[in-house]
């Protein structure tokens, strides 16, 4: 993992309202590996799963090494005001995310951020506060390693176990179902597929509270928080018909 970040402030006085001015940039970058060498056929007794007596399930494992190569670039601006008792803290985050596979667009999001601080008391020692934020989740590298054709692969069966030995034996009728990695309708072909226009989650905040320092290592407080998140990923299983 390489991690790379460059950030400059700056304070400007403006007659009684202090401005303080954040600039940054961040780079991430990350490669991971998946592997996988599976011992050989393993078979769950069908009762387990609820099945007709003697049918059996069968995961056929493909062994397989794949690499992802994620890019992430951050770009934020921030200026904090402050007059008298009050501070305000507005900002907004730009976040870039290569997601490791050609074909598709990396996407950019946009994140504002906004907080508003008061002060209650002279010595500044209780304060309430508001904050309104958005955040993007990390992709990773998933998407990636399902576009990988050295990618481990996975076949799921259902068969006769006519010897009830919990074992694939030749002349056993077995009906294959869908897995991830193959498709036994086009042997050789990969099904994976990853959508193009793929975006982060998006989680909206609010949040509130009071804090008090009692201490110079002590303060006590009470918080609420608000969130709702939205584009929530999901792997979806496309059935054709045979």
């Amino acid at each position: 993992t390489e991690i790379y970040t460059l950030s400059l402030h700056d304070a400007l006085p403006i007659c009684s309202t202090a401005h303080e001015i954040s600039l940054g940039t961040g780079w991430r970058g990350q490669d991971e590996t998946r592997s996988s060498i599976p011992p050989g056929p393993l078979v769950t007794a069908g009762n387990i799963l609820g099945l007709a007596d003697g049918l059996a399930l069968v995961d056929l494992w493909r062994a397989g090494e794949a690499d992802a190569r994620t890019r992430t670039l951050g770009l934020w601006a921030q200026d904090t005001l402050s007059a008298g008792n009050w501070t305000l803290i507005a900002g907004l985050h730009a976040d870039h995310q290569d997601l490791g596979f050609a074909g598709g667009t990396p996407p950019w999001t946009l994140l504002p951020r906004f907080e508003i601080n008061r002060s209650l008391d002279r010595d500044r020692m209780t304060q309430a506060w508001v904050f309104l934020g958005r955040f993007a989740s990390r992709l990773g590298p998933r998407a990636a390693w399902h576009l990988d054709p050295r990618a481990p692969a996975l076949l799921r069966g259902l068969f006769e176990d006519r010897d009830a030995d919990l074992s694939l034996d030749p002349g056993e009728p077995i009906r294959l179902l869908p897995g991830e990695g193959i498709d036994p309708l086009r042997p050789g072909i990969d099904p994976d597929a990853v959508d193009p226009g793929l975006r982060p989650e998006i989680t909206d905040q609010v949040a509130l509270g009071v804090q008090r320092l009692v201490t110079l290592n002590f303060q006590i407080g009470l918080r609420a928080t608000w969130r709702q998140t939205r584009d929530l990923l999901e792997e979806r299983l496309l059935v054709r018909d045979a």
